[in-house]
């Protein structure tokens, strides 16, 4: 006689087989959590900045030079005028000199068609003095590649004929920007007069200026000024 077999009901493993289970989801699940949330965060992070190789180099204003009595011999004036980087070809300087005269303010700055070839790959002075309408033409110009407002140093000259010689004169470095003194006292009294340098990294293509490399916000940059004595005179 067959005996049947009684369906037992199951049976759950004991907590000691089941932890190690447990605590390997546990720790899987935690890993895909933390990796989803890196991920979403990596997302989230602004674009790199762009490498800072643009450079603004700003020169200081060279001192005064005065005379025992006080009188201003020689001092030094910023302003603010348009210069036209030639391209180094003449069909490109005629192509943009035809593009400029177009504009009734800049056609009556541009020099002769037939000087272009004696000026190509240079910088050229266009205007010392900028009129609201030509300022306002630049600015609407955008960042020519060519054509540019930039500030620029003249030594203004106020001395006898007899010390002209001595007082001496200047030259811009180009380099810097700076007045420099050639000779006279100008020369001898460099040390003080000349100004700083200040240079200043922009991104490429802006105008917000980001850090001083010459650390010198606060520090004057122009030169210092020098009282001639009596016994020069």
């Amino acid at each position: 006689m067959r005996t049947a077999v009684a369906d037992k009901a199951p049976t759950l493993p004991p907590l000691s087989q089941t932890r190690p289970l447990v605590i390997f989801w546990l720790a899987v699940l935690t890993a895909l959590v933390l990796l989803a949330r890196t991920i979403w965060l990596a997302g989230r992070e602004p674009a790199p900045s762009q490498p800072y190789t643009e450079e603004l180099t700003v020169p200081g204003l060279r001192g005064s030079i005065f005379g025992p009595a006080g009188q201003c011999l020689a001092r030094s004036i910023r302003q603010l005028g348009v210069f036209w980087y030639l391209p180094d070809e003449l069909a490109a300087a005629r192509e943009s000199w035809q593009r400029y005269r177009a504009e009734p303010e800049l056609a009556e700055i541009l020099p002769a068609e037939d000087e272009l070839a004696q000026l190509l790959g240079q910088r050229v002075r266009l205007a010392e003095e900028v009129s609201t309408k030509l300022l306002q033409l630049m600015s609407s110009l955008g960042e020519e590649e060519e054509l540019r407002l930039e500030g620029f140093f003249i030594r203004q000259i106020n001395c006898p004929p007899q010390l002209r010689e001595r007082l001496g004169t200047v030259r811009i470095e180009a380099q810097t920007g700076l007045e420099v003194g050639v000779s006279g006292w100008e020369a001898e009294y460099d040390g003080q007069l000349r100004g700083r340098v200040q240079t200043l990294l922009q991104r490429p293509g802006g105008r917000l200026v980001l850090w001083d490399k010459t650390d010198m916000l606060f520090r004057s940059l122009n030169g210092r000024d020098v009282v001639i004595p009596v016994d020069k005179l």
